[in-house]
C-alpha cells in the first residue's frame, strides 16, 4: 500500500501464540528482538497499535519495556470464541485504549454490562484498497457467462462456504444459464475451496475461480460483474466501483440486502432483506427487485477521513500515565490450549533456544 511502502517489517512467529507459553527468557529475547528493530532514539515519540487481541499481548509487553502507550486497535468484525482475558481488555477499555471497527465491535467483545456510550470507541476503517489498471491474474471469457457472481474476500471468512452453497443452488435451479462465480481474494488449494471446487465440477452450468490473494485488485474484473458478495470493507469497494454488491456481516448466515438498494446506511448491520442469497439471486436477476428500489450512492464522500470524526480518536494521541497489563499471566485454558501449546509452541521454543544460544 502507498501508505506503507516506506515501513519496515520484522516477522516474528511467536506473537501469535500466548507469552505464557514461555519462559521469562524467551520473553525477553523476543521483546529485545523488537526494541532493536524499532531503532529508538531518545526524541523518539512513540504508539504501538496492534491490530489483533493475542498479538496485543505481546505489544503491551513490549510498551511497557519502553514505556510508551500501545492502542489495542481490533479489527476483527466478530469475535467468535470467548476469551480468558476479560480483565486485561477490561484494563484497555478503561484506559480508553481499545478500539473495534463498528458501533457493535465492543458489546460483542464485552457485553453489555462492560461497555456503554461512554467507553465505546470505534474508527471507520479508511481504506485505500481500490482496483488498479492492472493485468488480472486469470483472464475470463466474460462472454460466455449467463451470469457472472463475485465474491470478495478471503475464504476464512465464515458466511463464505454458506454463501457459496447457495450460489450452486442458483444455478442448479437455471441449468440452461451458464454461471460464473469469481472468488476474488481467495486460495484455491484451501479446504473449503477445494471442496467448492469439487462440488461446482458436478454441475456442467458452473465455473469456480479462485484468483488467490490479491493487491492491488485488477479493475477489469470490476468492469464485467454483475454483482459482487462481500462483507465489511470488501462490500464497499463493490459499491464504490458501481457494482450491485450484496452485503453481509462476517458470521451473517443470509445476507442482509444490497448496498444503496435496500441498504441505506453503509454502515448498517440490520437485516432488510428477509430471504437467503438463493431467494435474493432470483429476485435480481428474475423480478426486478432492484428496479423496485431507488438507489442511493452511498460512497460519495467515502475518500473523506471519517476515522478522524469517529468516537474517540482524540484517545490515540492523547497522553496517558504510564502503566500496564501483565499480559504473561494470560492463559488459554481447555483441551485447545494445551495441544496448541505441545503441538506447535514446542517446535517454537525449540527454535527459541537454539537462537538464544547465538544470540
Amino acid at each position: 500500500m502507498p501508505e506503507i511502502i516506506k515501513a519496515h517489517t520484522l516477522y516474528v512467529e511467536i506473537l501469535s501464540s500466548f507469552p505464557s507459553y514461555f519462559t521469562k527468557n524467551d520473553c525477553e529475547l523476543k521483546i529485545k528482538e523488537i526494541i532493536l528493530f524499532i531503532d529508538l532514539h531518545d526524541d523518539d515519540e512513540v504508539v504501538i497499535e496492534s491490530n489483533d487481541i493475542r498479538y496485543s499481548y505481546w505489544a503491551e509487553l513490549v510498551a511497557a519495556r519502553i514505556r510508551c502507550k500501545h492502542f489495542l486497535y481490533a479489527l476483527e468484525a466478530f469475535f467468535p470464541y470467548k476469551h480468558t482475558n476479560n480483565q486485561y481488555l477490561r484494563f484497555k477499555l478503561n484506559r480508553k485504549e481499545l478500539a473495534g471497527t463498528r458501533e457493535s465491535s465492543l458489546y460483542n467483545l464485552l457485553g453489555t454490562d462492560i461497555v456503554n456510550k461512554e467507553n465505546n470507541l470505534y474508527f471507520v476503517i479508511v481504506s485505500s484498497n481500490m482496483p488498479a489498471d492492472i493485468p488480472p491474474p486469470i483472464k475470463v471469457q466474460w462472454s460466455d457467462y449467463d451470469f457472472k457472481i463475485c465474491y470478495l474476500g478471503r475464504e476464512t471468512k465464515p458466511f463464505f462456504k454458506n454463501a457459496s452453497q447457495e450460489i450452486l443452488e442458483f444455478a442448479k435451479k437455471h441449468k440452461d444459464k451458464k454461471v460464473l462465480y469469481l472468488c476474488l481474494g481467495c486460495i484455491g488449494e484451501s479446504p473449503i475451496c477445494m471442496n467448492l471446487k469439487y462440488a461446482s465440477n458436478n454441475l456442467t452450468n458452473v465455473s469456480a475461480v479462485f484468483t488467490g490473494r490479491l493487491f492491488p485488485l485488477p479493475k477489469t474484473y470490476f468492469d464485467h460483474i454483475d454483482l459482487l458478495i462481500g462483507s465489511s470493507g470488501c462490500a464497499g469497494v463493490g459499491a464504490r466501483m458501481g457494482v450491485k454488491t450484496i452485503k453481509y456481516l462476517d458470521d451473517g448466515k443470509t445476507p442482509l440486502g444490497v448496498l444503496g438498494y435496500d441498504i441505506k446506511d453503509r454502515r448498517s448491520e440490520q437485516k432488510i432483506y428477509p430471504g437467503n442469497l438463493t431467494q435474493l439471486l432470483e429476485d435480481v436477476y428474475f423480478s426486478h427487485y432492484l428496479e423496485k428500489h431507488h438507489f442511493t450512492n452511498l460512497y460519495i464522500d467515502y475518500s473523506k477521513p471519517t476515522w478522524k470524526e469517529s468516537p474517540g480518536f482524540e484517545t490515540i494521541i492523547s497522553p496517558t500515565e504510564p502503566v500496564y497489563y501483565d499480559t504473561t499471566t494470560i492463559r488459554q485454558v481447555g483441551i485447545k490450549g494445551l495441544l496448541y501449546k505441545f503441538l506447535k509452541v514446542r517446535s517454537m521454543q525449540q527454535r527459541l533456544k537454539q537462537a538464544g544460544q547465538n544470540y
